[in-house]
């Protein structure tokens, strides 16, 4: 493995092939502290040419915020045949580093692989999960009208599982909590019950209107 030194404001964070959900700041501290108490974190990977990184991103963020942006960073360079080969190493060496990718995670490689028209052995091989499993998973996701692109359904919305939604289901599912909808429903049960809602509040009054008005609607089509 050969490596060299470069700054680190020269390496890219492709965030279009970054598998995780979000950096994770527990990681993150932990890396900066082993950083300040000169522990060897190993290197960064990015490709070769481009500079985008890999595998590090943790790593080139800890660098930076204990030796400031234009510290220098040890990189392993890597050439890739094509972007589906480039991707699959994203989410091998991710695999192997740092925190384990969650079931959403998973779930959002497997519909982006999908999209990218890589071969579900590949995909499973990189995620070392049986193809089973990989059916399994892929059976938890709709599809966009129009497109049919995959998307990841969250908890709430497994109902629409192997449907064909529209813009503003996805876009409402992206946004969305993540814990069934019933959770949601206890919760506002309970802050009712208790009350613990400010009725003065303006902005309380305009959402409880339109919850009432979508219950409504939705009884007057359950009794139709």
């Amino acid at each position: 493995m050969k490596t060299t030194s470069v700054k680190a404001t020269s390496l890219v964070w492709d965030t279009e092939v970054y598998p995780r959900e979000a950096i994770d700041s527990v990681n993150l501290r932990n890396i900066e502290m082993a950083i300040r108490a000169g522990a060897d974190v190993g290197p960064i990977i990015a490709e070769k040419g481009t500079s985008r990184i890999i595998d590090g991103v943790h790593r080139w963020k800890a660098h930076r915020r204990v030796s400031g942006d234009d510290c220098m960073v040890t990189v392993e360079f890597r050439q890739y045949a094509n972007e589906q080969e480039l991707w699959l190493d994203v989410v091998r060496c991710n695999r192997a580093h740092g925190r384990p990718y969650t079931p959403f995670e998973k779930l959002k490689i497997v519909a982006e692989g999908k999209r990218r028209r890589i071969k579900l052995e590949l995909i499973a091989e990189a995620l070392s999960l049986p193809k089973q499993e990989m059916v399994r998973r892929i059976g938890r996701m709709a599809y966009l009208r129009g497109s049919g692109e995959p998307v990841v359904l969250k908890a709430g919305f497994a109902s629409l599982a192997g449907k064909t939604i529209t813009k503003e289901q996805a876009k409402e599912n992206q946004h969305y909590g993540g814990m069934p909808a019933t959770y949601y429903m206890r919760q506002v049960i309970s802050a009712l019950r208790a009350k613990t809602i400010d009725f003065e509040d303006h902005n309380t009054q305009e959402l409880l209107t339109e919850l009432r008005e979508l219950l409504d609607e939705m009884m007057k089509l359950q009794t139709a």
